[in-house]
C-alpha cells in the first residue's frame, strides 16, 4: 500500500506529543497529516471523509479518546478507518477495552520508532485487507 496516500488524524491536546508522533509518521513516508487537539475537533475531521487512520491518546479534555473510538464506530461508514490508541494507559484491562470497541491497534507511551513502524506495518496490512 502506498503510504504517501494515507491520511493520517493525529489526536493529543499535547503539542509536543503531536509534533513527535508526526515525525515519526513523516520517517514512515506518511506525508498527508492533520492534527486534533481532542475527540471533538477529531470526530468533525473524520465526518468529513478525509482520514484513514486515526492515532489518537486516551486522556483528553472535551472527549477522550475511548469515547472518540466508539463515536466512531458507531458509524458504519468508518468500517475501514484504522484506530490507534496512543496512550500512557498500559493496564490490560484498558487495553482490552479499546480493542473490544473496535481500536485496530493499541501503542502504550513511550514507544520507540521501531515500535510505531511495526504498529504501521500492522495497520497497512489490515488496510489493505478491508479494502480489496
Amino acid at each position: 500500500m502506498d503510504t504517501e496516500n494515507l491520511r493520517i488524524l493525529i489526536v493529543d491536546d499535547h503539542m509536543i506529543m503531536r509534533s513527535l508522533i508526526e515525525k515519526t509518521a513523516i520517517s514512515l513516508g506518511l506525508k498527508q497529516i492533520s492534527h486534533a487537539e481532542n475527540g471533538q475537533q477529531a470526530l468533525d475531521k473524520i465526518n468529513d471523509g478525509s482520514v484513514d487512520i486515526v492515532l489518537a491518546d486516551w486522556n483528553m479534555p472535551e472527549m477522550c479518546g475511548f469515547d472518540l473510538l466508539k463515536a466512531i464506530r458507531q458509524n458504519e461508514d468508518n468500517n475501514n478507518l484504522a484506530f490507534i490508541m496512543i496512550t500512557a494507559e498500559s493496564e490490560g484491562s484498558k487495553m482490552m477495552e479499546a480493542m473490544n470497541n473496535g481500536a485496530t491497534a493499541y501503542l502504550t507511551k513511550p514507544f520507540s520508532s521501531d515500535d510505531f513502524r511495526d504498529t504501521i506495518d500492522k495497520i497497512l496490512i489490515w488496510l489493505e485487507k478491508r479494502r480489496n
